[in-house]
């Protein structure tokens, strides 16, 4: 079964946290049957990268209301997503189109889409092409310590299931 791990990103500040874990989990290596890849917001390119894979872990950057660099981990994201959209209305421009607004343009086409794992990084400041922050940069060792733990359990989940 293929795993993909997509991280969601700009080069706006701390947009940028998905593609830093990208390369640190690239850096550390993966299974041969785990694809990462880095898909620039906004997200519309995000329907074809998830169709490829069976489960997904989307590594995005939030405005959550918690501390700068904690994150959060919704193991059924595609429920959230769908619930998060319900009743709303559509106005599709792809300058906005982030990971809800594609989820709901996949619903509306109705494409097949994988089970998702969202891992939300809270942001501090995403100004026009400014780098990450310090506080985002220095979680980056524990943000990454909880994205393994994430793919280790997806990955024994994939094992249990054979």
């Amino acid at each position: 079964m293929t795993i993909g791990v997509i991280g969601v990103g700009s080069a706006h500040g701390d947009d940028q946290i998905a593609w830093y874990l990208i390369d640190q989990l690239a850096a550390r290596g993966v299974a041969d049957n785990i694809h990462l890849e880095k898909v620039l917001a906004p997200a519309v390119s995000l329907i074809h990268s998830l169709q490829c894979y069976e489960r997904v872990i989307l590594i995005d950057a939030a405005d959550m209301g918690l501390g700068a660099g904690e994150c959060t981990v919704i193991c059924d994201g595609a429920k959230v997503l769908s619930s998060q959209l319900q009743g709303a209305e559509c106005h599709f421009s792809s300058h906005h189109m982030g990971v809800a607004e594609m989820w709901q343009l996949a619903q509306q086409l109705e494409l097949s889409m994988p089970q998702i794992n969202l891992f939300a990084v809270q942001i501090e400041h995403t100004e026009t092409l400014s780098p990450i922050s310090h506080t985002l940069r220095d979680r980056l060792p524990q943000l990454g310590v909880e994205l393994d733990a994430l793919l280790g359990s997806l990955q024994a989940g994939l094992a249990h299931q054979r």
